[in-house]
C-alpha cells in the first residue's frame, strides 16, 4: 500500500523534537486527523498525498474516494493504536513515580464528530461510529478486554446511570466515567451490534487501573518532532513513520513524559538551564523505560546511528545538549540503573546522577 497523507488546514507549530513548552497546544483530532484551528477547510482545500503526487480531493469522486479516504483511515487507526501500546506500557509501569495518576478503564471511546466532514461517512461504513459514543479501542491485557468488551460496543451506561446523548455527551460521559472509574469495580453497560438485528445490551464488570495521566496523542504533520504541554505529548506522524522501532519510540514518548512529570513547562529556564532540564528529561526516561521492560542497550544506541532523524536538528540546536553530551548522560544513566538493579534497589528517580554538561 502507498503511502497517503491527508493534510487539514494549517499545521500544527511545534518546536525541536523533545521540547517542552506552555503558549501553544495544538488541536486536534486525538483519534484521526487533525482539526484546523478555525473552521473546517473546504473540501476544495482538503488534499491527498500519494508518494508525492498531490490529487485535489474534488477530483476523488465515487469507489476512488472511498478507497483512498479508507485507506488513510487505516494508516492514522495503526498510527494511533501503535502510540497507545507503545504509551500505556509506560504508564502502567510508571505510575508509582507519577505526578498525575488516572483511573484507566482500557478502552478510548469516539463519535462521529470526531471526525472532519469529509471523512464522516467513509467513518460511518467502515469504522461502524454513529452519533452516539462507542468504544474505538481496546488495549490489548487491559480492564476493558479482560471483561469481555469490544471495539465497536456502543456505551449505554455505567453503575445503573445512563450516558446522555447530544452536543455535550463526551463531557458528561467524562464527568460520570471519572467518579464511576475511582472504585475498585465499575459495572460498563453497552449495546452490541449485531447484522440485522436489534444490538444486544450487555453488563460487563470493570476493574480500572492507575496510570500514570499524561496521554499520547498522534499530531498530522510532515515535520519529525515531539512535544508536551505538560498536560500530554504530541508525536508527529512523521516523526512516527521515522522511528520504526517501538523501543525508540518509547523512549522519545517516555522523554516527554519525563518534562511533563517534572513540570518543566512551568519553569522558564536560559538556553544552558534548558540544555540541563534535557538531559535530565533524558534521564528520567531510561529509568521508565527499564521499570517497562524495554531494552536499555537498544534505546542508547539509536543515538548512535547516522539516521536518527534527530541528529541535523540537535547539532544546530542552541536549547538542546549535543548528540555526543546526550549519549554520555544516557550511558551515565544505564549504568545507575543496572547498578540499582544489581543491589536489588526499587528503580525510581533517586538513582540517578545529576546531569552535567
Amino acid at each position: 500500500m502507498k503511502k497517503i497523507v491527508m493534510m487539514m488546514g494549517a499545521a500544527a507549530s511545534l518546536l525541536g523534537c523533545g521540547e517542552f513548552r506552555s503558549d501553544a497546544r495544538p488541536e486536534i483530532l486525538p483519534e484521526t486527523l487533525p482539526k484546523a484551528a478555525s473552521e473546517a477547510p473546504a473540501e476544495s482545500e482538503v488534499s491527498a498525498m500519494n508518494d508525492g503526487l498531490t490529487v485535489n480531493a474534488a477530483e476523488i469522486t465515487g469507489d476512488d474516494a472511498v478507497v483512498r479516504f479508507s485507506d488513510i483511515l487505516d494508516q492514522y487507526r495503526a498510527l494511533n493504536s501503535r502510540l497507545e501500546d507503545v504509551t500505556a506500557r509506560l504508564q502502567l509501569a510508571n505510575a508509582p513515580l507519577c505526578s498525575q495518576i488516572v483511573r484507566d478503564p482500557g478502552y478510548t471511546v469516539h463519535t462521529l464528530s470526531d471526525y472532519p466532514a469529509q471523512l464522516q461517512q467513509v467513518a460511518r461504513s467502515f469504522l461502524s461510529v454513529d452519533e452516539g459514543l462507542s468504544v474505538r479501542t481496546v488495549r490489548a491485557g487491559g480492564p476493558a478486554q479482560l471483561a469481555g468488551i469490544a471495539a465497536g460496543d456502543r456505551l449505554v451506561g455505567v453503575n445503573g446511570r445512563r450516558f446522555a446523548g447530544g452536543l455535550t455527551q463526551r463531557k458528561f460521559y467524562e464527568r460520570v466515567t471519572q467518579t464511576a472509574f475511582e472504585s475498585e469495580r465499575a459495572t460498563l453497560t453497552i449495546a452490541r451490534p449485531i447484522a440485522e438485528a436489534e444490538p444486544n445490551i450487555m453488563s460487563f464488570e470493570l476493574r480500572p487501573q492507575n496510570i500514570c495521566g499524561f496521554p499520547a496523542h498522534v499530531v498530522f504533520d510532515e515535520t519529525v518532532n515531539g512535544h508536551t504541554d505538560g498536560s500530554a505529548i504530541w508525536i508527529t506522524s512523521e516523526l512516527m513513520r521515522t522511528v520504526d522501532d517501538d523501543v525508540n519510540l518509547a523512549l522519545i514518548v517516555a522523554h516527554e513524559m519525563a518534562h511533563a512529570m517534572a513540570g518543566h513547562v512551568l519553569l522558564t529556564p536560559t538556553d544552558e538551564e534548558r540544555k540541563s532540564l534535557e538531559l535530565m528529561a533524558d534521564s528520567m526516561a531510561l529509568v521508565m523505560l527499564a521499570r517497562a521492560g524495554f531494552d536499555l542497550g537498544r534505546a542508547i544506541s539509536y543515538w548512535t546511528r547516522a539516521d536518527n532523524p534527530q541528529r541535523l536538528s540537535q547539532s544546530r540546536s542552541e536549547t538542546h545538549p549535543s548528540i555526543t553530551q546526550r549519549l554520555q548522560n544516557f550511558e551515565a544513566a544505564q549504568r545507575a540503573v543496572q547498578t540499582a538493579q544489581r543491589e536489588g534497589r526499587a528503580l525510581d528517580f533517586s538513582i540517578l546522577p545529576l546531569p552535567a554538561l
